[in-house]
């Protein structure tokens, strides 16, 4: 009889303790599921930061292409500009020209007026 009491305190010491154990492991299940649910919380935040900040860098480079876009055809109006500009060789042909016929010969327009005026007071 003390024997089978002996062994009913060691079956009541062996259950104490696992049970013990299972509660040790519920509260490390409930831990790591706490955790667990922390990190997908901060990994979806993370994520939506992620795509707001890829979109709003997408968004960055249209505005750049289009910049881009803009400053080529700017330039392309530039070189179209520049073709029809005069090439120095244009401009020292007419130098030749103008100092042939050397403008400072004629009259300039209150000269003319002073000489009609002149004239017609001898008439």
């Amino acid at each position: 009889m003390e024997n089978q009491q002996n062994y009913m305190q060691f079956l009541y010491q062996q259950v104490n303790q696992l049970m013990s154990r299972v509660r040790l492991l519920e509260e490390r299940y409930d831990q790591l599921s706490t955790k667990i649910k922390i990190v997908d919380e901060s990994s979806l935040s993370r994520y939506k930061e992620m795509k707001e900040m890829i979109s709003d860098f997408n968004a960055d480079v249209d505005e750049l292409k289009k910049l881009v876009k803009e400053l080529e055809n700017v330039v392309k109006n530039i070189i179209k500009e520049l073709e029809n500009v005069a090439k120095v060789q244009d401009v020292k042909v007419l130098e030749r020209y103008i100092n042939l016929l050397d403008p400072t010969r004629y009259l300039t327009k209150e000269e003319a007026i002073q000489l009609i005026r002149k004239e017609m007071g001898r008439v």
